[in-house]
């Protein structure tokens, strides 16, 4: 018997699902759901449920196609599965949980990740998830990466059993954070990816009312201002990513494993473009997501003395 876990972000809390019996047949495993959401009427999927196939080692893959009328807005492909997703298997294997899709050919050839397909988890919000009344045909590849010597043999047992979720929304709708996460900006100043002393104090000040740096997973999320063209502001946002993650590690205590991070450079929030002054150079940062851990034992008294901007985060 095995008991085998997907941890996935759910409303905001990393949940593990269990699933337990004899292994069955791999084409009774893994499954997609597919739902609507009410944001796009016009659109639907072809159907309820996408099946899988296993096609390598490490890999299932899928397809299914979304069918909109020609007056429909565009629509976002969403989850709720993390960007920590693991599996934690009986004889203490592990592996962690990738899920790669596009649109109009093939997400996967084994193994190998098409250049052309972007991740899908619940912290990405790129523009390669949209799609419009012309898109219909999207190809999804679910891979098993082992985090040691553990290998998913093809002619063995898959251990990832259950449903993964896809959801159908609005592409202009904003993102919404998670209730039990909390967020803050990590400020930057023009045209520098340096973390200046009253930034560094700002962190030591609100980490120190988390308890334990274990008990959390952390997204990064590093923009730029518009000043620039948009590949030095994108290089820009990913400099100053890996400040912030380099001091979240080395000088607080967090798991550089427990941690992801996308740098947006001047592409969000879509408002920017519109912003003046003080408000566009609120841009310049990296914004530090918290999602407690399953099971985390968290101080009974929260307090982040923290700036909070209002960004819509499309």
């Amino acid at each position: 018997m095995k008991r085998i876990f997907l941890p996935r972000v759910v409303g905001g809390f990393i949940l593990a699902a269990a699933f337990s019996g004899m292994v069955q047949a791999q084409e009774e495993t893994t499954r997609v759901g597919l739902r609507v959401d009410n944001s796009v009427p016009q659109c639907t999927f072809d159907r309820t449920k996408a099946e899988t196939h296993q096609i390598s080692d490490h890999t299932l893959m899928g397809s299914f196609a979304v069918q909109c009328r020609d007056t429909a807005r565009p629509y976002r492909l969403t989850t709720t599965l993390s960007p920590f997703a693991r599996i934690d298997i009986d004889d203490e294997s592990q592996y962690t949980v990738r899920w790669f899709i596009r649109a109009n050919g093939p997400a996967c050839d084994g193994d190998v990740v098409h250049p052309d397909a972007s991740t899908l988890h619940s912290g990405n919000r790129s523009v390669d998830l949209v799609g419009t009344h012309a898109t219909r045909a999207w190809s999804f590849c679910v891979q098993l990466l082992p985090t040691g010597k553990d290998v998913v043999g093809q002619t063995g047992q898959w251990p990832l059993q259950g449903e993964l979720d896809l959801t159908l929304t609005d592409a202009e709708r904003p993102w919404v954070l998670p209730d039990n996460a909390e967020r803050f900006p990590v400020l930057f100043g023009n045209n520098s990816s340096l973390l200046d002393e009253s930034e560094l104090e700002r962190l030591r000040v609100v980490m120190g009312t988390l308890g334990e740096p274990s008990n959390y997973h952390v997204q990064l999320h590093a923009h730029a201002s518009l000043i620039g063209d948009a590949q030095y502001n994108h290089d820009l946002s990913i400099m100053r990513l890996k400040r912030v993650r380099e001091h979240l590690v080395d000088a607080l205590g967090f798991n550089k494993k427990d941690t992801w991070g996308q740098a947006w450079g001047e592409t969000r929030p879509t408002a920017l473009k519109n912003m003046t002054g003080t408000e566009a150079s609120e841009n310049r940062r990296v914004d530090v997501i918290l999602l407690p851990k399953q099971d985390a034992v968290l101080p009974a008294v929260e307090v982040f003395p923290v700036r909070r901007f209002s960004f819509d985060e499309k």
